[in-house]
């Protein structure tokens, strides 16, 4: 997943009744352009709330974001869905809404592929 343009950005929103917490983890590439520098950045979020969190910010003037990784763990008391958003000039794309019960977790990649994993750590099927 790219973000290409200075008014992109990704977001996570969480809808529970009880109290969430999540541990969030985001890694991308940034390239510019001209230059073809490239840099890798992160960010790391305990989201104790039910809003959305805006977890990758825009990409600098003449830069592209490249996502290599989001990891999302349920360590709240209740099952919460998670949903990812990709934000583009004022619309918003959503992604898969995942299911994430106690300690479950789920991680995206470079290959745009989401696995989930049960509070265990074995991939759910």
């Amino acid at each position: 997943m790219y973000l290409t343009d200075i008014d992109q950005y990704l977001e996570l929103n969480s809808s529970v009744t009880a109290s969430v917490s999540l541990d969030v983890v985001a890694t991308w590439f940034n390239v510019n352009s001209q230059t073809k520098a490239e840099s890798v950045e992160s960010a790391d979020y305990n989201i104790t709330t039910t809003a959305t969190t805006t977890i990758v910010g825009v990409p600098l003037s003449l830069s592209t974001r490249r996502i290599v990784q989001i990891t999302v763990k349920n360590k709240g008391t209740a099952t919460t869905t998670v949903t990812l958003r990709k934000v583009a000039s004022g619309f918003t794309r959503e992604l898969p809404a995942i299911e994430l019960a106690q300690n479950e977790s789920f991680v995206y990649n470079l290959d745009e592929a989401f696995v989930v994993f049960n509070a265990q750590g074995l991939e759910k099927t």
